[in-house]
């Protein structure tokens, strides 16, 4: 129910005049590509904010912000993907909709498959399984739609989802890869966060060469070790670090002598001490956090 229309004008695909003159509403989906999803978070870890988790809330977080400008500086992109309603003109199949949508300058997701049985069906939906680590961006299913536009009407829909569709949904994509180090990011106030630098991987077209691990004691809980063989894998179109680690050796993570940020804290000692007063915290805080940045 919100009003997204002026953050919408901001997603350059989305044509501002069309070659016909025509009343039209269309539907379709605001996604980030991959390499944009990976150059948008780098430039968070350059600026010392808060990575994005993953693409699809990304996306939808850009879309529903009340400010027009900040949406304007993500890089979102939309697939229409229906005709809800159009005057004048009538269609008799959804593939000649999209081809429609394509000619009047809409972005239209350019893989679809149109089948003439089940056996069609299946093939083209292992076909996209087998590619979708190539596609430009993420999915975690293929949509199977009936293409005849009367059939659909006669099948209706139930109170929450068409009966002439059905979603199918792939397994969770998973590599391996090598933890080869822990290195430390030290935020503004002194907080200190490890990263897990991985041997690349790629994995659901991403690829993946660090990730968070949070803090301290999560690396404790999770008995972390370097050196450790462990699994990334895709859940729901996000990369992660998986919890297991199947090969350990003797190096085991010690933040306070990992750290390689003692220049920035002697640096901004006076002004980081400064922000913890601003803050009202106690001043052990202040040195607990000077600990792990010097011992």
């Amino acid at each position: 129910g919100e009003d997204v229309t002026e953050n919408l004008k901001t997603i350059k695909t989305i044509p501002q005049e069309l070659p016909e003159k025509i009343n039209i509403t269309v539907r379709g989906e605001v996604f980030i590509s991959k390499k944009d999803f990976e150059e948008m978070n780098q430039e968070r870890i350059e600026n010392e904010e808060e990575l994005f988790a993953n693409a699809r809330n990304a996306a939808a977080g850009s879309l529903r912000q009340l400010d027009s400008n900040i949406t304007k500086t993500r890089p979102l992109d939309i697939y229409i993907f229906n005709v809800q309603k159009i005057e004048g003109k009538e269609f008799n199949s959804h593939f000649e909709e999209l081809e429609y949508l394509e000619k009047m300058g809409f972005n239209v997701n350019p893989i679809r498959i149109l089948c003439k049985n089940k056996d069609e069906v299946i093939q083209a939906i292992n076909k996209i399984g087998e590619d979708r680590e190539d596609l430009t961006f993420g999915i975690d299913g293929a949509v199977v739609k009936v293409d005849d536009l009367n059939l659909r009407k006669i099948m209706g829909t139930t109170s929450k989802v068409p009966k002439w569709a059905i979603a199918y949904k792939y397994p969770p994509e998973k590599k391996e890869t090598i933890l080869k180090e822990i290195t430390c990011q030290v935020g503004r106030t002194g907080v200190i966060t490890p990263m897990a630098i991985l041997e690349p991987v790629k994995v659901a077209g991403s690829t993946i060469s660090k990730t968070t691990l949070h803090n301290e004691d999560f690396v404790k809980e999770k008995d972390i070790v370097i050196s450790s063989v462990t699994a990334c894998h895709n859940l729901n179109g996000v990369a992660v670090l998986s919890q297991l680690f199947y090969i350990r050796y003797m190096k085991f993570f010690d933040m306070r002598h990992i750290c390689r940020a003692v220049k920035y804290f002697h640096k901004n000692l006076r002004k980081t001490g400064g922000h913890f007063v601003r803050r009202k915290l106690k001043w052990q805080d202040f040195y607990y956090a000077s600990i792990y940045l010097c011992a």
